[in-house]
């Protein structure tokens, strides 16, 4: 009886092994940047939220000048505030949204007695590079005071 020996057919299992092996990693991989950038959205969603909650407050503090719209951005006509805080608390927290959001920017208007914040930033849309394909998100709160 004659004993033939294969050859080669161990390395092809091992080349097979690394396409597979490779392809799993690439995958794992897209998924993880896929997690990541849906990590960024929410706590950017997160902040939103918290600031819209900090302006509240504030406008709650000081109601009387919050109803005669003293703390709506942008100022429309000339309210009359009783006090000058209101000035520095709107700058502040304008500040706030734009330091903590990428691009972030807020209008807040004043009717009676309801408040409607509006909060925006910019954020990478899915497969965009760094360089384009930015979208805007907004973050309504609408609220009584």
């Amino acid at each position: 009886m004659i004993i033939q020996r294969q050859t080669g057919f161990t390395l092809l299992e091992v080349l097979v092994t690394m396409v597979v092996v490779g392809l799993g990693l690439l995958g794992q991989a897209a998924l993880m940047a896929q997690s990541s950038k849906s990590n960024n959205s929410a706590y950017y969603r997160t902040q939103a939220s918290l600031l819209a909650s900090d302006y509240l407050e504030r406008m709650r503090i000081n109601l009387i000048n919050a109803m005669a719209n003293c703390y709506d951005t942008p100022i429309v006509g000339t309210p009359t505030c009783t006090t000058t805080i209101q000035g520095f608390e709107r700058t502040d927290w304008l500040n706030n949204v734009s330091s903590m959001l990428p691009g972030g920017q807020a209008t807040v208007t004043t009717t009676t007695n309801n408040v409607v914040i509006t909060i925006s930033w910019t954020e990478l849309s899915k497969g965009a590079s760094t360089t384009g394909g930015a979208i805007t998100t907004t973050f309504t709160t609408d609220s009584t005071l």
